[in-house]
């Protein structure tokens, strides 16, 4: 059936192109809701429902509570209380904290003893990116350099490239840089922004075969209309399983401007001499937004 000089076939295709420009609409404007995320304070408005702390309680639970408060108070805790009590706490204490104390027990690295760094990543075959003494020329290196460029994209609209910058001492103490440039392009229209952080790091575990870093810095969001900073925490490492393989992890955790952030990441690569071609994952939460994608680069690796 024809209408004029449209066919039910040029009508079909057109409801069929409606349907997916509203579906790509849905899911391009990514980089728009992340950045209300960070600068919207008005929860309502970011379409969640704020609740408060503390509500009012009714009467009849004052006076429930007053009542039971009263008999508590009379009531001494005897020692099994108080040692479960200290138990708990000790418990929790340590599953908070086995993310650090776990990697050095694994690979009994018991002291705060210097590392000195090999050329590149399996020098001579050997497995190993850090050695724990120095034994001659060719493997005391005091400092090392580590660059990566890469590009990330989640198959829709979003695509990210970016780098990082990892100055590591044999002191144990370094820098850790990230700076990214975020795009959402759908239809000719364009919104990009810049996010990266930068953090002071400190090689808690150490072996030929493990790196384990972590360290306290800042976040940051930039675009035409404003830049936003926030708290951030990290934690990273490299892991060297067997020549030439290279598996590397990183987790930043912390705020950006009014909103929670979360940023997850784990790469496997294979190096030669000091390049390494890695692929993996990213993930990025930031509030209700929400930018993932499988990610490919290129690592550098120098030290003096």
């Amino acid at each position: 059936m024809a209408f004029g000089r449209f066919s039910c076939r040029h009508i079909g295709c057109g409801i069929l192109f409606l349907v997916l420009l509203v579906a790509q609409a849905s899911t391009a404007q990514e980089l728009g809701t992340l950045r209300d995320e960070v600068r919207t304070t008005d929860a309502s408005e970011k379409g969640k429902t704020r609740r408060p702390f503390f509500t009012e309680p009714s009467r009849k639970s004052r006076a429930r509570s007053i009542s039971f408060s009263a008999a508590d108070a009379g009531e001494e805790c005897d020692e099994d209380d108080r040692a479960i009590s200290t138990f708990a706490s000790e418990a929790f204490f340590a599953g908070m904290s086995m993310p650090f104390w776990g990697p050095r027990a694994a690979i009994g690295d018991d002291s705060n003893d210097p590392g000195y760094f090999l050329r590149y990543p399996y020098l001579h075959a050997q497995d190993a990116a850090i050695v724990s003494h120095a034994t001659s020329a060719t493997t005391h290196r005091t400092w090392m350099l580590r660059t990566r460029g890469e590009y990330a994209d989640d198959f829709d609209s979003l695509s990210r490239i970016g780098g990082a910058l990892l100055f590591d001492t044999a002191s144990r103490w370094g820098l850790d840089s990230e700076f990214n440039h975020h795009r959402d392009e759908l239809f000719g229209q364009r919104d990009s922004l810049w996010m990266g952080d930068a953090n002071i790091v400190y090689r808690f575990a150490q072996s030929e075969q493990l790196q384990m870093r972590a360290g306290i810095g800042f976040n940051w969001l930039h675009d035409p209309l404003d830049t936003d900073f926030g708290f951030n925490f990290t934690y990273a490492g490299d892991w060297f399983p067997t020549q030439p393989l290279i598996i590397s992890h990183e987790i930043d955790w912390g705020r950006l401007g009014h909103s929670t952030l979360f940023h997850g990441r784990i790469t496997a690569g294979v190096n030669y001499h000091r390049l390494e071609f890695y692929t993996g994952f990213d993930y990025l939460d930031i509030g209700q937004a929400e930018v993932s994608g499988l990610v490919g680069g290129m690592r550098l690796w120098l030290s003096h």
